[in-house]
């Protein structure tokens, strides 16, 4: 997803993350759409040229084309032929968002991205057979012919819903698919035996599943977030990859409670299940503002992942147990903060 086709990141980390990322440990990064609201049109356009026949591109379009109506067009080219032999790079994709607000509360958003990446990936630069290794007309790289392209559709549409007017009660609704196909050309991997004429490998893979969440909050002092996710993979088997046929599902709830101005407890917990197989995770944290520069945090976590086709999704799930704590000293738009962890995987 390009930058420019982003409002903001909300980042989370320790038991906020495990709860509310799926499948995942401590830590989540959460896009949120950016949303284009002008009567006149808007453009923006980038452009970037460097060594080695490096260009690149980025445009973006929107405009109300009715009440209530917006529609929005971007698209980004990325291109150079690398320092090195098998270092090129092409990649570009084009995206579009059809945005509807039925209400002053009430919004549907219809998003479209398109994206084709390509890479050569050579491995770097072979130690024993070149005689400078930073001299890219003698240095050999480790692989030559090394491929990777991706073609991938995603398709998602998305409801959100002020039910009380407000941020105080928010209902928001996603249903998505996306295809993928890759190409992939190894040969030095590939090639097993002599016998073998095919360099190349092609597999696809294909999700299609919705989520919904609620968001809720009392008078600032107690704060409630849950919701849940199903959706189905479809994942050929390739040389890196297992074949995957199956659902998903979790569920998930996060509470808040701030007793005082500047005490505030978290914890929750997620429920997963997928190919018959059940993980959960847990935890709680607590930040204090034990002045008006000085903050304390602190938080507990245990996560399971289960693995993926790429790792083997026989194999055993994985179990983190995190602590994280941090003091911080706030003044004047500077931020100051002496932290640690420990952190347990099985």
């Amino acid at each position: 997803i390009a930058p420019e086709f982003l409002e903001s990141a909300e980042v989370f980390v320790g038991s906020s993350a495990a709860i509310l990322s799926d499948n995942a440990s401590n830590a989540l990064v959460n896009i949120k759409e950016i949303k284009y609201n002008t009567s006149r049109p808007y453009t923006r356009l980038w452009y970037a040229q460097g060594d080695y026949d490096y260009v690149a591109a980025d445009g973006v379009f929107s405009q109300n084309f009715a009440k209530n109506w917006n529609y929005t067009f971007g698209f980004r080219r990325i291109g150079n032929t690398g320092r090195f032999k098998g270092n090129q790079m092409d990649a570009w994709n084009v995206r579009s968002l059809l945005r509807w607000n039925t209400s002053p509360s009430t919004n549907f958003s219809l998003v479209h991205v398109f994206t084709n990446h390509g890479t050569q990936e050579n491995g770097g630069v072979n130690r024993a057979l070149s005689s400078k290794l930073g001299d890219n007309l003698s240095a050999v790289p480790m692989y030559n012919c090394f491929e990777d392209r991706v073609f991938r559709h995603d398709l998602t549409l998305s409801m959100t819903s002020l039910i009380a007017g407000d941020s105080s009660n928010i209902f928001s609704a996603t249903a998505y698919f996306s295809h993928t196909e890759n190409e992939r050309n190894y040969p030095e991997i590939v090639f097993a035996k002599q016998s073998d004429t095919i360099a190349r490998e092609f597999y696809t893979s294909r999700q299609a599943g919705a989520s919904a969440a609620w968001e809720l909050s009392f008078r600032d002092v107690l704060g409630l977030r849950t919701g849940g996710e199903i959706y189905y993979t479809s994942l050929d088997k390739s040389f890196f990859t297992q074949e995957f046929r199956g659902l998903n599902l979790s569920a998930y709830a996060l509470g808040q409670f701030r007793p005082l101005g500047n005490v505030e407890f978290t914890g929750g917990v997620r429920w997963m299940q997928r190919d018959n197989r059940t993980a959960v995770a847990f935890g709680a944290g607590s930040r204090i503002n034990l002045s008006e520069s000085v903050q304390f945090f602190a938080d507990l976590s245990f996560s399971e992942r289960l693995p993926s086709p790429a790792e083997n999704i026989t194999l055993k799930k994985e179990a983190t147990s995190l602590a994280l704590a941090e003091f911080a000293y706030v003044s004047q738009g500077y931020r100051f903060s002496v932290g640690g962890f420990a952190r347990r995987v099985e």
